[in-house]
């Protein structure tokens, strides 16, 4: 009977920071508050769980949507690239086929100039009987179709010059849109980013609140280990004294 004493001494003084039991002895109503301590902080574990759990599932999307929105941003920056580089060779081209424009353009007026002069000496010589007519309308004839050839290639070159001249805007609108639509993107990755910033910062409170109330459950599921020892040996104490 004194050892029995003993182990519910000590076991009364293992649960003083449970249970008043200075003040009165523990009771089965004891039990069931901390039974119903444990069942609520139960629930609020379950519950930062299940908040941890959407937060890492929204940072597995956020993650997937950046890695979206990165490959999205390095395919626009490469057409981009390709635009003004399609840009550069319009232009360098144009300004060949303008150079040579005004090359044929002078050319062109050379020989009409010399034709002139050909044809007016050509007509002088006829005239005073030292050249014969079908000699200068053949040469004029020659003179005419070169000019033809050359006025053909001049205005080839225009013609090219112009198509150019309306492909280009259309490269221009097309490479300020991808601008515009790389600008939107890098925004929205931005966003994004500070979005999974903040759940990564939500997830790190949940987890360290997640520890904090698990260590607590545990520690309730102790106290209430040994309440119940305790009760059983104040039963077999009160048997014990019948």
């Amino acid at each position: 009977m004194r050892a029995g004493c003993t182990i519910l001494a000590g076991l009364l003084l293992a649960l003083l920071p449970v249970v008043a039991v200075a003040a009165k002895e523990p009771s089965a109503k004891d039990l069931e508050i901390l039974k119903s301590r444990i069942h609520g902080v139960q629930r609020k574990l379950d519950t930062l769980q299940g908040e941890a759990q959407t937060q890492e599932q929204a940072l597995k999307r956020a993650e997937t949507a950046i890695g979206k929105l990165s490959a999205d941003i390095r395919q626009t920056e490469r057409d981009i690239s390709s635009h003004r580089q399609r840009l550069d060779k319009l232009r360098s081209e144009r300004r060949q086929l303008e150079a040579s424009r005004a090359h044929q353009q002078t050319v062109m007026k050379a020989h009409l100039r010399e034709a002139w002069q050909l044809g007016r000496a050509q007509r002088l010589r006829v005239l005073f009987n030292q050249e014969s007519p079908e000699t200068l309308s053949r040469h004029m004839t020659w003179y005419r179709y070169f000019n033809d050839a050359r006025v053909a290639q001049v205005t080839r070159y225009q013609q090219t010059i112009q198509r150019l001249d309306s492909i280009e805007p259309d490269i221009v609108a097309a490479t300020q849109s991808l601008e515009q639509s790389r600008s939107r993107l890098l925004d929205e990755q931005a966003k994004l980013a500070q979005q999974q910033q903040a759940r990564k910062t939500a997830l790190a409170a949940l987890n360290r609140d997640i520890r904090s109330t698990d260590a607590e459950l545990k520690r309730l599921h102790r106290e209430r280990s040994a309440l119940e020892e305790l009760l059983r040996a104040v039963e077999d104490s009160i048997a014990n004294l019948n």
